[in-house]
């Protein structure tokens, strides 16, 4: 699965007309705009490390959004010790959601 979004997201990349060149860590696209690259590695039990995607359904069905990796890493450490709720608000990321997962929820808490 993380090949597949990989392979989207280079797709993209095409389509958009960007090129990047990693010799030099820049972003080049035909307009002529150059933007820097980030590179960053994420601690081996992270879930892009675990290969692990966390995602929340959109309005539209058969719509998923990422999770930023931050609160992913919240996510997946919670599921894999157990943890049954994580109110988002109740952290650094101040989120107003409430995410069950025992049962793959996300509610809004207001």
């Amino acid at each position: 699965m993380m090949h597949t979004l990989i392979d989207e997201m280079i797709a993209q990349w095409k389509m958009n007309d960007l090129s990047t060149k990693l010799n030099t860590m820049w972003c080049v696209c035909n307009a002529g705009s150059c933007r820097p690259v980030r590179r960053q590695q994420y601690p081996a039990d992270s879930p892009p490390a675990l290969r692990v995607l966390w995602q929340w359904q959109g309005d539209a069905m058969g719509q998923w959004h990422l999770y930023t990796v931050e609160v992913a890493s919240l996510l997946e450490k919670a599921y894999r010790c157990g943890v049954a709720v994580v109110d988002l608000s109740q952290h650094s990321h101040s989120l107003p959601y409430v995410v069950h997962l025992a049962s793959m929820t996300q509610v809004c808490g207001d």
